[in-house]
């Protein structure tokens, strides 16, 4: 008793010294979590035997989302290539036996559809992420049989190290894997690819010779030519994807360190000197909407290359991928503050935003993780604008209505063409200021109207483009009455000031005020409901509605 009760007054003392940090959150940052379906670690934990597991998958993935959803996130990397079979029903690679149990069998439905659906239906961007080189165990591939890309494309693949690996070196394979991207791109409404392990395997000797011999060239030495392969690959994807839909992101989980630097060593492993893959070269090249870091490493190791990645971004978001199961005693026993500080200090550095691996650490509650997200993740974030494609901001809603209801308030306003998605904010001042991340009450809405039970006096809305880009915000109209509920005031426009007296009636017709017109008028208070006014001068009588939340 007296171990948890000291757990929680840590926990208390660690939140509050980042509350002065917190307030100060952006409103434009990327929150990514990898949701990874690979042997099942976040889901799904159960395979489909019956019609009823079908459900059960279903639900315990809209739970997973749910978590995201408010812990206010806004990416989600749903793994949906594994080790050669895929989560979507495909043309080119069989079902995952994660699903069923047996690969190649269909599952009954579509995850990937599914969640992207879900995905959208709470505000939140579904990146595809799709898992490059690796194509499983020489056991797998025989699970997959002649379906397996090793069976069916045997000279783009290679063995090696107790694995079977797409030959990045063939110039087959980029074609083959934006083949698959652009699937995907096609038949779904992702918002974006996500590759991982786009690089060659980490151990030196990649039986590849005979590849080089055949497609590389005199002028070129062998890593020279293995880096000019992931880099090809990599623009492939990315030209077959921005040409079938160009508002869908292409990003890379990629390794942590980018080079040795001159005063902080890499010890020999970073993405140029092991596995052949230069991001930066991508990003430069606008062959990228933003990258990953894998940054899973202590505070020494890590600021100094999370700093050299801001460096190198070329104008793009460097999203700092932060490894929550580090946490776990068995992976490394970090400290939750030494944990969060990665959070705190790369929005100080200036990194785009955060991506953790994985999500069940995080919905676990390891060490109060998930608390300490909520409160570093207090407000919601918007994606950040795509200025590297271009500033124009799309046009604005025409207006903005406002229904009252008992329990909830439901909004609706005029379509703008060519935009993505929509911004609702809300605050009890007027007119509502859009700046401020604490006023967004939901984002990524993908129609023209939004029911909130979160009451608040003033809504506005803005207008976002495929390339993130937010129009100026259009405010509801100024109330001619409104209650200021934390004065117990009602206020009254000036437009009404050509009245004498004022008169305010309950839904019951019982009078709970009456008095000469004032601008404001103090109450003892008034119920949440609907409130009669009735204004008079020499020419008569006018009735109005008051609303108290």
């Amino acid at each position: 008793m007296y171990f948890s009760l000291k757990k929680y007054i840590l926990l208390f003392f660690f939140l509050f010294s980042f509350l002065s940090i917190e307030a100060t959150s952006p409103k434009y940052e990327i929150r990514g979590v990898w949701l990874t379906t690979n042997w099942g670690l976040d889901w799904p934990k159960k395979i489909i035997k019956t019609e009823k597991d079908i459900k059960r998958q279903q639900e315990e993935l809209c739970y997973l989302l749910d978590q995201v959803q408010k812990m206010n996130m806004n990416v989600v990397f749903f793994q949906t290539r594994l080790r050669g079979d895929v989560l979507y029903s495909s043309r080119y690679e069989p079902w995952s036996s994660v699903l069923t149990g047996i690969s190649g069998k269909n599952p009954g439905y579509d995850p990937l559809r599914f969640v992207v659906e879900e995905c959208h239906r709470r505000g939140l961007q579904c990146h595809a992420w799709l898992v490059c080189m690796p194509l499983g165990t020489s056991r797998q591939i025989k699970n997959q049989g002649k379906s397996s890309v090793v069976s069916k494309y045997p000279d783009m693949c290679k063995y090696w190290d107790r694995e079977w690996y797409l030959d990045p070196g063939n110039p087959k394979t980029a074609l083959y894997l934006a083949s698959i991207a652009g699937e995907i791109v096609s038949n779904y409404g992702v918002d974006g690819i996500h590759l991982d392990y786009i690089r060659y395997p980490d151990k030196a000797g990649f039986p590849d010779r005979k590849t080089y011999l055949k497609y590389g060239s005199s002028d070129k030495t062998l890593n020279q030519w293995r880096r000019e392969n992931i880099n090809k690959i990599v623009y492939t994807v990315y030209d077959s994807i921005k040409k079938i839909d160009p508002a869908v992101k292409l990003s890379s989980a990629v390794i942590g360190k980018y080079n040795t630097l001159p005063v902080f060593s890499s010890l020999g492993w970073s993405g140029i000197e092991s596995v052949h893959q230069d991001p930066v070269e991508w990003l430069k090249q606008n062959k990228h909407d933003f990258i990953v870091p894998m940054m899973y490493f202590s505070e020494r190791s890590f600021y100094p290359f999370l700093i050299d990645w801001v460096k190198h971004c070329a104008g793009h978001p460097i999203v700092s991928g932060l490894g929550a199961y580090r946490l776990c005693a068995d992976d490394g026993d970090w400290r939750l503050q030494d944990f969060m500080r990665q959070v705190y200090d790369g929005r100080k550095y200036g990194v785009g935003g955060q991506a953790y691996y994985r999500l069940e650490n995080l919905i676990n509650n390891e060490k109060f993780v998930y608390t300490a997200i909520l409160q570093a993740y207090r407000y919601p974030a918007l994606y950040p604008p795509m200025n590297y494609m271009g500033k124009t901001l799309p046009c604005a809603p025409d207006s903005l209505c406002v229904e009252y209801k008992t329990l909830s308030t439901f909004l609706y306003w005029d379509s703008v063409t060519n935009v993505r998605e929509y911004v609702l904010y809300g605050s009890d001042s007027y007119p509502v200021n859009t700046n401020d991340p604490a006023n967004i009450i939901a984002s990524g809405i993908r129609g023209c109207s939004f029911e909130t039970s979160l009451k608040k006096r003033f809504y506005a809305v803005t207008a976002v483009d495929m390339y993130h880009q937010e129009s100026i915000p259009v405010q509801m109209s100024f109330p001619e009455i409104y209650y200021k509920g934390a004065d117990n005031e009602v206020v009254l426009s000036n437009t009404l000031k050509n009245f004498d007296r004022i008169a305010i009636f309950n839904i019951f017709g019982k009078k709970i005020y009456e008095g000469k017109f004032k601008i404001s008028i103090k109450t003892d208070g008034l119920f949440s409901g609907v409130y009669r006014v009735e204004l008079y001068n020499n020419r008569g009588k006018e009735e109005k509605i008051l609303i108290v939340n």
